[in-house]
């Protein structure tokens, strides 16, 4: 048995006789789509009869390769003589080839076993009957001619060739040759289970090599799984002796030999064949004695079936041809419809005709030739006298707002017809059974649909559809218009037109949307410009939308990253501006003449004294706004830091307060603070000052650290004597500074309370002052966590008790004096 790769299906020729076993046969059986079909009338003078013969399909020569094999006895002794002849099929026909078995090279014994090597490119013929101890003698058939393998051509020395009898020779690409598995000795004494490998002229014992080997086996059939490569091994005898038939099954893959599960399979047999069928994508295995057909593989499902009606609906008496699609299964397919009225058909594509009007459930089962089955129905209505009902919603309805029609039929046969008319002049539309379509202008209209089915019937049916002008544009208008970030607008929306109620849907071009209400409120967070929508539905379904532009109003922050430093001290400037139409311009002033342009200038102060850089933004429309950042600037030129602390008064009462403020020269750079006491009275009124209130009698230390850019420290300090009340007179409050003091912490002992100090910020919008817009949550959460903390805090480094940044929010919309203080 072999695979006719030319003609696409699997060839069978030969075998004994089921009746009587000493008679060969020569019929010549064609397998395909799952059929066995005998073609030996077709396929012309065919080889004698003969049994165990070779056959193999030669990819070289385009044809199914038969040699050998054993013929009809000839005497009492019912001794079936050795064939030697050769013949190829091809074309659906067998044709002798002039190439007889070369009996020099092949001895004349049964045992013989044949494969085509696809590597080499040959039928390759082993026979192990030159007399087992001396192994066995191997030819190559290709191309009308025999050729000698057991003998190297070039130095005549012996090849050594596997002697075994019956042993099963598979190509097996994988592994680059031709693998031998089993096979027995001359005299039956035990089944082998060697894998020996063909390759590159040479018999190679692969056995050690490989993982996991089956129980040896004579008479075994197996072939290449080409869908899951490797080497398929199945049924033969085991046990030798006595003979014992087997049906395990066994895969060579990667160089692994596994068992297959157990589950149904062939039955034990040990005159069976197999070979790989590309059409069914399976091997195929014929036992000789069961007389069985298996498929070893993945075979594909029947999936996907649906009954296609040729007519549905279906004029009473009128026959309407069926059929099905679907997917998958194997050749050939049995069909069973049953059509709802007590009828059936076994045909594949039936015609069948409704002798009542009424609905029928059609089914239809198929089954496949390896049992797969699928199943399916559809109902098909067999209707009378077409009649056709219209149907038009909404009615009453605005203005371009569509209009669905929908028609309703019965009876009447397919193919219907459909011709739309609707009462406006537009041209008619062929919709089936539904249309929509929307009106341009108010007034009443007569819609029409003429419907015809196959058989010449019309049916006219119409519908007046009341139209009413729809409803205006909504005008938007909101509160302030021009807003600052988080504050809250409101929006309202003015309709007319159209049918009440209203639906309003909005979207405020910031990613916010709001309900259904004609008046809402919004706040944005984020830069704009954005256009502000709302969509007005109205209750006959006409949508209308309406918008209006909103513009953030331009905010602008300016931000030093020192408040004070010794002269020449460099300070860089960056901006935060919000709002506005973006195209921004900036112009600096520092308060010494120098100006810069740009969001993050950088300017130096050669002079001491103290300053007010101001910045003034421009947006791309005209408007404008300004901020401003206030700078102390210390004598310095480089020469040696200096911290001289004065107290006023240095003698207070308990109930009075000192105003304690430090003189700084020399150094470099910005300068950072640090000031401790030895009470937890005293409040930060500046970066050059405190406040101290002691609340018991005593003398306490006060002293200021100033540390410079390039690493120089200063410490000055002075004291505070403190006395019972009334025994002091405390100074005037305010004259004393320009800091303004807005926020107060209460520390603890060993710690230096802090104040929030503001440092001359400005911020203008348009020409006049703004008022700073509402700090947000996080921002005030923050100061509440600096006022709070038991540390000291001072001018260019965060907390530096603890040497960690503090985590600060950006606040938007003014600056930070607290950047290089905390």
């Amino acid at each position: 048995m072999s695979y006719d790769a030319t003609d696409e299906y699997v060839v069978l020729f030969g075998g004994r006789s089921a009746i009587d076993s000493r008679f060969a046969l020569n019929d010549t059986w064609a397998y395909h789509a799952g059929v066995w079909r005998n073609i030996t009338s077709t396929a012309g003078r065919a080889p004698p009869a003969r049994f165990a013969a070779e056959i193999a399909y030669d990819e070289s020569d385009h044809y199914v390769f038969l040699t050998g094999g054993r013929g009809q006895y000839q005497d009492e002794n019912h001794t079936n003589p050795l064939l030697t002849d050769s013949w190829a099929f091809a074309g659906g026909h067998w044709r002798q080839l002039g190439a007889s078995w070369p009996t020099a090279l092949l001895s004349s014994c049964q045992g013989t076993t044949a494969a085509f090597d696809s590597t080499d490119q040959f039928v390759i013929v082993l026979s192990p009957c030159s007399g087992f101890s001396t192994g066995g003698q191997a030819a190559a058939y290709h191309n009308g001619n025999w050729t000698d393998l057991s003998v190297n051509t070039t130095t005549n020395a012996t090849i050594p060739t596997p002697g075994f009898i019956d042993p099963l020779l598979v190509d097996e690409p994988a592994l680059g040759g031709v693998v031998l598995f089993g096979g027995t000795d001359p005299f039956l004494h035990a089944a082998y289970n060697e894998t020996v490998l063909y390759t590159g002229g040479q018999w190679i014992d692969e056995t050690a090599n490989l993982t996991g080997t089956p129980p040896g086996r004579v008479f075994a059939a197996g072939d290449y799984d080409q869908a899951d490569p490797g080497f398929l091994l199945s049924g033969g005898d085991v046990d030798v002796p006595p003979l014992a038939a087997t049906n395990s099954t066994w895969i060579l893959s990667n160089r692994t030999w596994i068992q297959a599960p157990a589950g149904p399979a062939p039955p034990a047999d040990s005159a069976s064949r197999m070979v790989w069928d590309k059409v069914d994508n399976a091997s195929i295995w014929f036992g000789g004695i069961p007389n069985e057909t298996w498929s070893w593989g993945v075979t594909s499902p029947l999936v996907g079936l649906a009954i296609l009606p040729g007519i549905n609906p279906v004029d009473v008496g009128v026959a309407t041809a069926f059929s099905a699609s679907y997917e998958g299964g194997t050749a050939p397919f049995n069909f069973t419809w049953q059509f709802g009225d007590g009828t059936a058909s076994n045909l594949a594509t039936p015609s069948h005709a409704y002798s009542a009007i009424g609905s029928y459930s059609v089914s239809l089962v198929v089954r496949d030739s390896f049992g797969h089955t699928a199943a399916a129905s559809d109902l098909l209505n067999a209707s009378g006298a077409l009649a056709v009902s219209l149907s038009a919603g909404p009615n009453p309805v605005d203005v371009g707002v569509p209009v669905a029609f929908s028609s309703h039929l019965s009876g009447g046969s397919a193919p219907l017809g459909y011709n739309w008319t609707f009462g406006d002049g537009t041209a008619p539309i062929a919709s089936p059974v539904q249309a929509i379509h929307a009106y341009g202008v108010a007034g009443n209209y007569t819609a029409a649909l003429v419907v015809t089915d196959a058989g010449g019937g019309r049916f006219v049916a119409g519908a007046t559809i009341d139209v009413i002008p729809g409803p205006s544009v909504p005008v938007i208008t909101a509160t302030p218009i021009s807003p600052d970030l988080g504050q809250l607008v409101n929006f309202s929306a003015v309709e007319v037109g159209g049918t009440v109620p209203y639906h309003y849907s909005w979207a405020f071009g910031d990613g916010g949307v709001g309900g259904n209400l004609a008046a809402i409120s919004h706040i944005f967070t984020t830069n704009g410009p954005f256009v502000a929508t709302v969509t007005v539905v109205d209750a006959e379904g006409a949508t209308i939308t309406g918008s209006l532009n909103m513009t953030i109003a331009l905010n602008v922050s300016a931000l030093g990253n020192w408040s004070a430093g010794a002269a020449p001290l460099i300070l860089g400037f960056h901006s935060a501006v919000s709002g506005g139409v973006p195209g921004y311009t900036y112009a600096w002033t520092f308060g010494d003449g120098g100006t810069a342009a740009g969001p993050t200038p950088t300017h130096q102060f050669d002079v001491p004294g103290l300053f007010t850089a101001e910045l003034r933004v421009q947006d791309s429309s005209g408007h404008s706004a300004e901020s401003g950042w206030t700078v102390f600037v210390a004598p310095g030129g480089g020469g040696p830091l200096t911290v001289t602390l004065s107290p006023e008064p240095s003698q207070i009462a308990v109930g009075g307060f000192s105003l304690v403020t430090a003189t700084l020269s020399g150094g470099l750079g910005g300068y950072t603070f640090r000031w401790t006491d030895g009470m937890a009275t005293c409040l930060l009124a500046g970066p050059l000052s405190v406040r101290c209130a002691p609340a018991t009698v005593g003398t306490y230390p006060v002293a200021l650290t100033v540390v410079d850019q390039a690493g120089h420290s200063a410490t000055g300090s002075t004291s505070l004597t403190v006395g019972a009340a009334g025994t002091v007179t405390s100074p005037p409050v305010g004259g004393l500074l320009s800091w303004a003091q807005i926020g107060v912490t209460v520390g603890v002992a060993g710690a230096i309370a802090v104040a929030l100090i503001v440092l001359v910020v400005v911020r203008k919008s348009g020409g006049r002052n703004a008022a700073r817009p509402r700090e947000p949550d996080a921002y005030a959460e923050y100061r509440s966590a600096v006022r709070a903390a038991p540390r000291v805090i001072d001018s260019g480094s965060p907390s530096l008790e603890s040497g960690t940044p503090a985590k600060k929010p950006t606040r938007p919309g003014a600056p930070d004096p607290l950047s290089d203080l905390e």
